[in-house]
């Protein structure tokens, strides 16, 4: 379904939408992958003793009580595995998401990867 030319569209209807989505009909917001800090830096700085070795680095997992580094992260494309709790994803925003509890768009925003187009 092709949506209409913004053009065309009644000053009423994009004050409508505006009011019900909470954003302008011209704004359109994406997630920019690009934007998002690189998994190195970013483990660096929200987890306590990075022990690195290689490409990957382990830790003690701060999403639950853990005495003992159970935390493995890959610090090249970001992916993480807790042998601990389980906690498993492929990249920085997935990580992100599980440890602030954020949803997908606001982990985005908040790790500044996401815009207005």
């Amino acid at each position: 379904m092709r949506r209409a030319s913004s053009s065309r569209l009644s000053p009423a209807y994009r004050k409508a939408y505006a009011a019900l989505y909470g954003r302008a009909l011209d704004k359109r917001s994406s997630f920019r992958r690009d934007r998002l800090p690189h998994p190195a830096e970013y483990y660096r700085k929200h987890l306590d003793k990075l022990h690195a070795r290689g490409d990957w680095a382990d830790a003690r997992c701060p999403l639950h009580e853990d005495n003992n580094p159970s935390l493995s992260v890959n610090l090249d494309h970001g992916g993480y595995l807790c042998r601990g709790c389980g906690a498993r994803g492929g990249d920085v925003l997935a990580f992100h998401m599980r440890l602030k509890a954020l949803d997908f768009k606001s982990a985005a925003q908040d790790l500044g990867a996401w815009g207005e187009v």
